[in-house]
């Protein structure tokens, strides 16, 4: 009966701390109540603890929770890899992307997603490209997190590349996040006609207001009215 009681509790916790969305003062709060009551946190509730925290942009609480944990399943460890991508810790995201391997889990895409925008997000394009190269599958959002990461670097041409695998029969294709990327990619190199033109070429995958700032803007630098362009 007890045994009963303390997994309705547990439930019961996880639940509110689901509710807790991006308040990760609040979840952790209930988390310590949780100990206060002798309650034993299940797995899910630490995940659920390290993803409001990742939402918090508390990144380093986040994995302060993991590293309490003796045996981490892959949620627990996506979690954690996607607080350090939101944080901007991309040795940190690495890192434990290095001890999925060692803890003999089989990463998935989410994982791989995570830890390629982690590398986006600080410009680590180099490391991006290369475990871009290691996935056996992929998915529209690694393509794009190696387009922005590229872009953010200046390595406008590598982006391209990328874009022009992408728009392969053969792969998932473009959608309005690389469009919005490839576009900035060429723009932040001052390659305006170029940006342009995979703004025209794209608008078919849809468009949005950072692809149309992003072509205006190139459209601005070269002193050609974005208006007065024809339609591809």
């Amino acid at each position: 009966m007890d045994h009963c009681r303390l997994q309705r509790d547990a439930i019961s916790f996880n639940a509110a701390m689901n509710a807790c969305a991006g308040d990760w003062t609040r979840a952790l709060g209930l988390f310590s109540q949780m100990r206060l009551l002798q309650v034993s946190p299940q797995l899910i509730t630490f995940s659920t603890a390290i993803t409001c925290c990742s939402l918090g942009s508390e990144w380093s609480a986040a994995l302060h929770l993991f590293h309490s944990l003796a045996s981490p399943d892959l949620i627990a460890f996506n979690a954690a890899i996607s607080a350090c991508e939101k944080g901007g810790a991309w040795q940190h995201a690495l890192q434990l992307l290095q001890n999925v391997h060692v803890q003999t889990l089989q990463a998935n895409l989410i994982t791989y997603n995570s830890a390629l925008s982690a590398c986006e997000k600080c410009q680590q394009w180099q490391e991006a490209i290369v475990m871009f190269s290691s996935l056996k599958t992929r998915d529209t959002i690694s393509y794009n997190a190696c387009i922005s990461a590229c872009g953010s670097a200046g390595e406008w041409q590598q982006a391209l590349v990328f874009l022009s695998e992408l728009q392969s029969p053969s792969t998932c294709g473009p959608d309005v996040v690389t469009c919005a990327a490839s576009v900035n990619a060429c723009a932040h190199a001052g390659h305006w006609q170029e940006a342009l033109l995979i703004f025209l070429d794209l608008r078919r995958s849809g468009t949005n207001v950072i692809a149309y700032g992003a072509a205006a803007n190139a459209c601005f630098a070269g002193a050609q009215p974005l208006d007065e362009v024809p339609a591809p």
